[in-house]
């Protein structure tokens, strides 16, 4: 019996499959692999509480991410996560941790091919608790000063690293504008953010009493 199609038909049909499978699989998967940059926010968990970073860390880590061309094209740095894991770290002073690519959190089917920078410094100290004195601080303008100034309390309780603590010799409020005449203003605590300073109770208050006059010129009471 002779064969329903000869062989040069069948490889021809053979070979239009094969072609065919390749174009379904460009359609579903892209142009293949390729390779996308991004810089992706750097997290900090597991540090103690009774411990900070008082290093500069970078904000970002540049990651060079390998995977499908199509895939990649979608990526953005919301899908990605650089975690430093610092639950070893137990005291103060200097530990350098060396990133890998196992702290970045990527989408199924990608792979890390480069982290920038690939080792981190972190310096460590202790969070201690400091009181200081309030200082209120004034926006006036020309030609103004405030009188009979009182501040009640007169001093908070600051949590922060105890480098920075050691360091400070007063805290400024938030600015105060008051009006000409007595005031009696409620006003918060200026946190240290670069420092990583506040006070200890959040939602501390200070009650500022004086009185805005011009210079020179005469109490109004």
């Amino acid at each position: 019996m002779k064969p329903p199609f000869p062989v040069s038909q069948k490889l021809r049909l053979r070979l239009l499959a094969i072609a065919i499978a390749m174009l379904l699989y460009i359609q579903v998967h892209g142009q293949g692999v390729g390779s996308l940059t991004l810089d992706v926010p750097l997290q900090v968990h597991g540090l103690r509480s009774d411990l900070a970073i008082v290093s500069n860390l970078p904000e970002s880590v540049r990651v060079t991410v390998q995977g499908l061309q199509a895939r990649l094209n979608r990526l953005s740095t919301r899908d990605l996560h650089v975690v430093l894991d610092a639950r070893q770290i137990v005291d103060p002073g200097r530990h350098d941790r060396s990133l890998q690519p196992t702290d970045v959190r990527l989408p199924v089917g990608m792979s890390v091919l480069r982290l920038r920078p690939e080792e981190l410094h972190l310096e460590i100290d202790r969070i201690g608790e400091l009181s200081v004195p309030v200082s209120a601080h004034f926006e006036l303008p020309p030609g103004w000063v405030v009188r009979d100034l009182h501040l009640e309390p007169q001093q908070v309780v600051l949590r922060g690293p105890a480098r920075h603590l050691a360091a400070l010799r007063t805290i400024q409020t938030a600015p105060l504008h008051p009006e000409a005449g007595p005031f009696e203003l409620p006003v918060a605590i200026l946190p240290l953010v670069d420092q990583g300073i506040a006070p200890r109770e959040p939602k501390t208050q200070i009650l500022v009493r004086g009185e805005l006059v011009k210079k020179g010129g005469a109490p109004t009471h």
